[in-house]
């Protein structure tokens, strides 16, 4: 969420991909210029204790950083796209994003022969639960919210946002 947290978020993502997939970190490559100069150098204690290389990129050359800027602005780019393909609000970008990531995640690119989740998890992806991002569509309410007296609505209307982060629902407005 801040700068300031990238240390203690690195420290977690690291005993995340070590337990759930006994993955170990080898190398951190991180941007050492500009406004994150001072993340990476956060992050070179947890380095430094751990056994992990620390490469930070040279300041003011953002040629070495430029497939993350690249992916960044094509993620940015797809959110946006969709967003207002849906007609949907600017305040709903965020939701497009991730629904964004989602989709790439998902996606074989260029000479890949695997998908981004195939390649981290050796499995191929199943994208049957991915909809249309801003789609309309109807929620059950559930019986304890409906109106008193069995003729109310049994459903509303709602528009599609993207999965939940734990991927056995979806988000909606």
């Amino acid at each position: 969420k801040k700068k300031s947290g990238a240390a203690k978020a690195l420290e977690r993502l690291c005993k995340l991909l070590k337990n759930q997939w006994g993955m170990q970190v080898k190398t951190l490559v991180c941007d050492g210029g500009g406004e994150f100069k001072g993340v990476c150098r956060g992050c070179g204690p947890h380095c430094r204790d751990h056994g992990m290389a620390l490469h930070p990129s040279t300041e003011s050359t953002p040629q070495q950083n430029g497939r993350n800027e690249i992916l960044n602005w094509t993620i940015f780019n797809m959110g946006n796209a969709m967003r207002k393909t849906a007609n949907m609000p600017p305040t709903m970008l965020y939701f497009a994003g991730k629904h964004a990531v989602a989709i790439w995640n998902v996606t074989v690119h260029g000479s890949e022969v695997k998908t981004p989740r195939e390649q981290w998890s050796g499995e191929k992806p199943d994208v049957r639960h991915l909809i249309t991002f801003g789609s309309h569509g109807i929620a059950c309410i559930s019986k304890k919210n409906r109106v008193k007296g069995g003729h109310g609505d049994k459903g509303e209307l709602v528009r599609h946002l993207g999965s939940d982060d734990r991927g056995d629902g979806y988000l909606v407005i």
